[in-house]
């Protein structure tokens, strides 16, 4: 079952999930409450069906060196990617 936060101007969703024996929580922000609705109906559905929607099991450290190789250099300039 999902849960409804108002955030300001904006609605988060959380969306509960177990794999195996492990609880995780999956949540996301939308502007409207309809838009946030749709998501978790659809996230629910797909967590019904076996679709795994807790994502990846990539550790902080290796997301964060992935997203500095797809984001930041490249990007800048040399003496700023020392």
């Amino acid at each position: 079952m999902a849960s409804y936060e108002k955030r300001g101007k904006k609605t988060r969703v959380v969306v509960s999930v177990t794999e195996g024996t492990v609880r995780k929580k999956v949540s996301r922000t939308f502007a409207t409450k309809k838009e946030a609705q749709k998501w978790a109906v659809k996230m629910e559905a797909e967590r019904n069906d076996g679709v795994s929607i807790a994502g990846s099991s990539m550790t902080y450290a290796e997301y964060y060196e992935q997203w500095v190789k797809d984001y930041k250099y490249g990007n800048l300039k040399p003496t700023t990617e020392l």
